[in-house]
């Protein structure tokens, strides 16, 4: 990391016009401070919701409110601040933020390399070492913010149906120590086998709260996934219910529309198949 006044002296003996900032981390801060000593247009991008992941970590909410009001100034301070979603570009307006300086930045899915084609028959049944006869599906980060909690709770009302876990971090440890026996954590996946176990699994359940855009809910709708995603966050805004798939508010009702799914295949193919169709809209080639 440079000091301030090398970063300026680059800045300034380079020609910069311009400084996006990526990461509010050290030096992204310090590119931000820098751009304005130098009187030079700025942007931001807010990728991770850090307030509220600051909140479910620590339950301070004084500490949630003092760093949204570091972003809100921040974006404030900027000529453009970029956001993922409709989600929160509202959230920052109705915190002061001027509307023509806070921008979506749209995004994509790989519908080639994500895909129902990519289905293999016994992928869990091989995977798992049992016979599997469906997966209710979580891709993502496993730590607390994602609510795997709520992911839990729901698989103990399914004992008889098979509840995957892909992914890693730092929550795994203490849910393997709880988790009911239909749940099974199998750690990352990558690349053509990430693409066969989204198509070669049933649901996908993403309960997170605090998604600025859920990139994994678009790759399992590409894969024909019906998805089950939180009210809160911006997974909602890919969901349209009981078309391609169910938004929900409440541990029960994560399983009341899971239990829908698993009980009609007629529902399910249908939202399987609007999945795919939203997908492809968003087809980043």
């Amino acid at each position: 990391v440079p000091s301030m006044s090398e970063l300026i002296e680059v800045l300034e003996k380079e020609g910069f016009t311009h400084v996006h900032v990526s990461t509010p981390g050290p030096l992204g801060i310090m590119a931000f401070v820098a751009a304005k000593v130098l009187g030079l247009k700025v942007s931001f991008a807010y990728h991770t919701d850090l307030p509220r992941y600051a909140y479910i970590y620590t339950k301070d909410e004084n500490l949630e409110k003092f760093l949204l009001k570091l972003f809100v100034g921040v974006a404030k301070l900027s000529d453009k601040f970029f956001v993922p979603s409709e989600y929160y570009r509202r959230m920052f307006v109705a915190e002061g933020v001027e509307p023509n300086k806070v921008k979506i930045f749209r995004r994509g899915v790989d519908t080639e390399t994500f895909s129902p084609d990519k289905r293999v028959e016994d992928f869990w049944s091989k995977r798992l070492g049992k016979k599997v006869k469906r997966v209710i599906l979580f891709v993502g980060r496993v730590a607390k913010e994602k609510n795997l909690d709520t992911f839990m709770y729901v698989a103990k009302c399914f004992p008889e149906e098979t509840f995957v876990v892909v992914g890693d971090g730092p929550y795994r440890e203490e849910l393997e120590k709880k988790k009911p026996k239909n749940v099974y954590f199998v750690g990352y996946m990558r690349g053509e086998e990430l693409a066969q176990a989204y198509a070669s699994s049933y649901v996908f359940l993403f309960p997170s709260e605090t998604e600025t855009y859920a990139q994994v809910v678009l790759e399992a709708m590409t894969s024909g996934l019906p998805v089950i995603v939180s009210s809160e966050g911006a997974s909602r805004e890919h969901v349209k219910d009981y078309a391609n798939g169910f938004i929900a508010t409440t541990k029960e009702d994560y399983i009341k529309k899971l239990s829908l799914i698993l009980s009609d295949e007629n529902l399910r193919n249908s939202m399987s198949v609007e999945a795919r169709k939203y997908a492809l809209s968003l087809d980043m080639r």
